[in-house]
């Protein structure tokens, strides 16, 4: 009888030991598993503000408009100034200094179309047109409460102009033994073009509209003609950006 108890009492106590080995074998399969990284954030990364954006201290935008010249050319040829205009569209790059002051480096196209008057009935039109890639640095100052959006400034600054390609093209009426009405022709490479050419420009922006100024410093028709282009243009460009 004793015997028997004592191989009883072994085995609970063997049953015992099993049992708290598993509940040990448990609680630390259990504790491993808790230390699993679910999702994993950076602290200090996910709160560091960014430098990018309108009114921050980087930005890369983009903007399109027309100008017109506001005098006539000089010499003897007078423009049709309902058709002589320049179309722009250019990308810019803002570094922001401070709240009040940016650099703006910008790169343009700017396709200029200069229409002159005729005094020959024979001819239709005669028009001189430029292409130029540009680029200008801007001293941008602004003004008034900043935001998420660009807001209002003035920049003044300095371009030039690399003229690229330059085209005179005429519209005349066909002599009346042609069987046709009227013929085009088209000049290339003109050599009185000068290739250079160098401004002092000026803009207003407010948001998404801004006002442009630009004074050509240089001839872009060489003396020999006799002429001269307008060297002021103002005009209208649209910010994406904004």
């Amino acid at each position: 009888m004793i015997a028997t108890t004592t191989i009883e009492n072994q085995n609970m106590k063997n049953t015992i030991y099993k049992l708290t080995a598993l509940i040990a074998v448990l609680a630390v399969s259990l504790g491993l598993n808790a230390q699993e990284v679910i999702m994993e954030q950076d602290v200090n990364k996910d709160t560091v503000v960014s430098t990018f954006g309108k009114n921050k201290q980087r930005y890369f935008g983009s903007n399109f408009g027309l100008g017109v010249p506001i005098e006539n050319s000089t010499g003897n040829e007078s423009l049709k100034r309902t058709a002589t205009y320049m179309f722009h569209y250019g990308v810019y790059y803002k570094i922001k200094a401070s709240n009040f002051y940016s650099v703006v480096g910008q790169a343009s196209y700017q396709k200029q179309i200069y229409s002159f008057e005729v005094s020959s009935p024979d001819v239709f039109y005669e028009e001189l047109a430029l292409n130029n890639a540009s680029l200008a640095l801007l001293n941008r100052f602004n003004f008034g409460k900043r935001g998420n959006f660009i807001g209002y400034y003035l920049a003044l600054g300095a371009s030039v102009d690399y003229n690229f390609r330059n085209k005179m093209r005429t519209k005349t009426e066909a002599l009346p033994e042609n069987d046709f009405e009227y013929y085009k022709v088209s000049a290339f490479k003109l050599d009185y073009i000068n290739r250079l050419n160098y401004n002092a420009e000026v803009q207003v922006g407010i948001n998404k509209l801004v006002l442009f100024g630009k004074y050509r410093l240089s001839d872009v028709i060489d003396s020999k003609k006799g002429y001269n282009l307008p060297p002021t243009t103002v005009g209208v460009l649209f910010d994406f950006g904004a």
